[in-house]
């Protein structure tokens, strides 16, 4: 009865880890897909920034032929503002990068906790006085040590270290 008990713990157990793990895998997969649409809407603002420069330049070069070190100066100048539009989209995206590495580190670690918590619990089995009285009265009554371990659902090994622990404590 008892092993049934802890048997139907250890489901339950094991049920709410799975859907805990299935809960933060889909919170993964939302960030993901946010991350994913920020990161396209920044590429397409780049894109547009550097065909507008590139429209720029082609409209500036085409009025002045002669002014080669104006426009020069001129490319440099909008290559220089796109470096300064580009680095806080750089910025933020090793911030969201940096976010995301974090969390899914910490939903691994959590996890990780989680299993070793349920193996503790599932290798760890209460062995009560109750099971040694079990064992005990059992052996006293003609049972040996194969029926005894088929009986109360334990190994033979564990029924006779019961046996031998009880004729050591009398």
């Amino acid at each position: 009865m008892n092993t049934d008990f802890f048997i139907i713990i250890a489901s339950v157990i094991f049920l709410m880890l799975f859907a805990y793990i299935y809960l933060k895998d889909t919170q993964n997969a939302k960030q993901q897909r946010l991350l994913a649409m920020s990161i396209d809407s920044l590429n397409k603002d780049v894109f547009k920034l550097r065909k507008e420069i590139n429209e720029k330049f082609n409209a500036l070069s085409s009025k002045q032929k002669n002014g080669d070190e104006e426009i020069n100066n001129i490319e440099s100048v909008l290559f220089d503002e796109l470096e300064k539009l580009s680095d806080p989209i750089k910025k933020a995206l090793e911030t969201i990068e940096d976010n995301f590495k974090k969390t899914q580190d910490k939903t691994n670690a959590r996890l990780k906790n989680a299993e070793r918590s349920l193996k503790e619990l599932v290798i760890t089995q209460n062995y009560t006085e109750v099971d040694q009285d079990k064992i005990h009265k059992l052996s006293i009554d003609g049972f040996n040590q194969e029926n005894i371990a088929k009986e109360l659902h334990v190994s033979k090994a564990e029924v006779d270290f019961a046996l031998k622990m009880k004729r050591l404590s009398q």
